[in-house]
């Protein structure tokens, strides 16, 4: 494995731009594309070790093994934004079953930092089953082409203002990435505010790290059908 790994490990190593955090990761995460290769992979490795072809065996895996490397921040943004996305969607649908709660004799913020209002608030909603909800599915059940590297995340919640919902994403869609980078956004944030421009904030970082690495990413917002969810789908096609 050490042989495989070494000029990767030197290279991330001798990256400037990567921090001690990031370096680390960067090195775990290597090591740990190689421990889970199947254990066939690793019998082929060792039989041929002194044969003709090796070589460029090795180099095909740490090729592999970069490409991997590559997308894993993919990932990142993904968990980000999902996170984001579900605690705006949460955190909404506290407010508005607050005001209903309570008849405006509350503060709507509340509901979010006030433990007591929160669960109040959050008993009345389990009650009407107006709760949040986040599904995903890994591949597809057809079998269409491409279709089996198929990674689906769906947020659902009740939300009346669908359309502005669905513009907010359009125009993150199509977010200037040289205007303002992620750190300069974190450092604007309001201290002590939930801010709900963050998650859409970085559906345009996704979009990009996505088309560099040729992943297919699509967002979507709907609305279901004779109801008024909001319907948000991230899908990848890895």
């Amino acid at each position: 494995m050490q042989e495989i790994l070494a000029p990767i490990f030197s290279y991330i190593s001798k990256n400037s731009a990567l921090l001690p955090e990031e370096k680390n990761i960067q090195l775990l995460l290597s090591e740990k594309f190689l421990n889970n290769l199947r254990p066939f992979t690793w019998f082929i490795i060792s039989k041929f070790k002194d044969s003709d072809g090796y070589d460029q065996l090795v180099q095909n895996l740490r090729t592999a093994l970069a490409e991997y490397m590559e997308k894993s921040k993919i990932a990142e943004y993904v968990s980000l934004m999902i996170m984001e996305l579900a605690m705006n969607a949460e955190n909404s649908n506290l407010k508005r079953e607050a005001k209903a709660v309570f008849k405006g004799q509350v503060d709507m913020n509340a509901a979010l930092f006030d433990p007591n209002v929160r669960r109040q608030v959050i008993d009345s909603l389990e009650r009407k089953g107006e709760l949040v909800y986040l599904s995903w599915k890994i591949g597809s059940r057809g079998a269409s082409v491409g279709t089996q590297g198929r990674l689906q995340f769906t947020l659902f919640s009740k939300e009346s203002e669908y359309q502005s919902v669905k513009e907010a994403f359009d125009e993150s869609k199509n977010a200037d990435l040289k205007k303002k980078s992620l750190q300069d956004f974190y450092k604007e944030l309001p201290e002590s505010e939930v801010n709900t421009e963050l998650g859409l904030y970085y559906l345009s970082y996704l979009s990009e790290a996505c088309e560099e690495v040729n992943v297919k990413f699509e967002s979507l917002v709907n609305l279901m059908a004779g109801s008024d969810l909001t319907v948000i789908s991230l899908v990848l096609n890895l």
